[in-house]
């Protein structure tokens, strides 16, 4: 870990004790989450936001030409998860966690429309009902990559095709 990371994390983690979202699903989550930051960022060029919010980011993690990204870091990252009503962002991006060099490293990515109209819920270990996509069905960081280099009020045929297409292969809840 990067000592901006730890120090940040350690932050982050201090900022919301006691609130009733705060649910660190593991040890460490908070810097493993800040990996899969990072990592997007790096890639991305785009700047991680360090201002500490005591109410979080609203399930913004990056905004980039009027669309917004959030970003998951998991270190068994079979399935996105979206908790049910944090599902704010244009696009999802979910990282893994390599603890043997204590680093991210991408798994794929979904559009808020496909989430939040195909996905199917699950409800997880501590009750929370959420999205969910299994890593299987993500898409590339290269299409990701495509999007991005589009303008926002440039029309995108494939991508308006895909979104109103009703068979996105969701037929087995996970």
């Amino acid at each position: 870990m990067t000592d901006w990371r730890e120090k940040q994390a350690a932050a982050r983690t201090r900022i919301h004790e006691g609130q009733a979202s705060h649910r660190p699903l593991s040890d460490r989550s908070e810097e493993i989450g800040l990996a899969g930051e990072e990592l997007f960022s790096q890639w991305s060029g785009l700047p991680i936001d360090r201002e500490l919010r005591p109410q979080g980011s609203n399930s913004i993690n990056f905004s980039y030409r009027g669309r917004t990204f959030n970003v998951y870091t998991a270190r068994h990252p079979k399935n996105l998860l979206v908790e049910e009503g944090k599902a704010k962002a244009d696009y999802y991006v979910l990282c893994g966690w390599d603890a043997a060099v204590g680093a991210a490293y991408f798994v794929g990515w979904q559009f808020h429309q496909r989430l939040t109209r195909d996905a199917p819920f699950d409800r997880g270990g501590k009750g929370v009902i959420s999205y969910v996509v299994p890593a299987g069905k993500l898409l590339s960081m290269g299409m990701l990559a495509h999007i991005m280099s589009i303008r926002p009020d440039e029309p995108w045929p494939e991508y308006d095709a895909y979104a109103q297409s009703g068979d996105h292969g969701y037929t087995d809840g996970g």
